[in-house]
């Protein structure tokens, strides 16, 4: 598989199947709980913010995996709740009633709550690989495409948040040359490693 071949940058129609293979393959994870048409406005606003970006494998209706890149998590999120916040809100309302203290815990993640100051202003937000394409390298080649997006635009650093006790994740950053830099708590109680690349 030649990874210029197979990787391709996502458009808004690939949105609805990153939303569905981040429910599928991320179901730990705080946004899954706010529904997947919150998550298809999510990543619809990744696809048309300029700061932004999503990486695909696979076509529009089946993709077998999907990256997603922002230059600056914080201008990322506030974008989408200026264009996107009252509807998605709506839409998720009662998972956000369910879990308020989480849902401040992400954006304050994401706009600056958390000390991240010593490390890369980019942020690989999330990576998903579907059962049938694991094991092909679909994971390493598109954490290897964004590097790549991210050096054309003249952007030499990134970072990415993981669940501490992921071994699978570690294993696919550290190949592609991420290294541990910082430990965090997004959410309360659990504990996440922030690796850094270069």
């Amino acid at each position: 598989m030649s990874r210029a071949d197979a990787v391709r940058t996502g458009t808004e129609a690939d949105a609805v199947g990153a939303a569905r293979l981040h429910t599928s393959e991320l179901p730990e994870g705080f946004l899954v709980t706010l529904g997947t048409p919150f998550l298809v406005r999510l990543y619809t606003r990744v696809v048309r913010f300029r700061g932004s970006f999503l990486l695909v494998m696979g076509d529009e209706s089946d993709i077998d995996g999907f990256v997603a890149v922002a230059e600056r998590t914080g201008d990322l999120y506030r974008e989408f709740l200026r264009r996107d916040g009252v509807r998605a809100g709506l839409a998720a309302v009662p998972a956000l009633a369910r879990a308020p203290r989480r849902t401040w815990e992400t954006l304050r993640y994401g706009t600056g709550g958390a000390d991240l100051s010593d490390l890369p202003d980019a942020e690989i937000l999330s990576v998903a690989v579907a059962p049938r394409a694991r094991g092909r390298g679909v994971g390493r080649a598109l954490v290897a495409a964004a590097t790549d997006e991210l050096g054309a635009r003249g952007v030499g650093a990134v970072r990415v948040v993981t669940a501490a006790d992921n071994e699978p994740a570690r294993r696919m950053y550290g190949a592609a040359g991420f290294s541990p830099r910082a430990t965090t708590e997004v959410h309360a109680g659990v504990e996440q490693v922030v690796l850094a690349w270069p």
